[in-house]
């Protein structure tokens, strides 16, 4: 039942996608590496001093 229900997970996810990029005007996701660099910049700014 665990490998049916995260198969149905997947399609319902790349179904309503497909059906949001179709229909609306969504920007583009950044790159892992820009992601990366967007985390490490929130981390030093919250970063506690020692």
């Amino acid at each position: 039942m665990g490998m049916f229900s995260h198969l149905v997970t997947m399609c319902v996810g790349v179904y309503g996608g497909a059906f949001l990029a179709q229909n609306y005007e969504i920007g583009k996701v950044p790159s892992i590496s820009e992601l990366l660099q967007q985390l490490e910049k929130y981390a030093e700014n919250y970063k506690k001093d020692r």
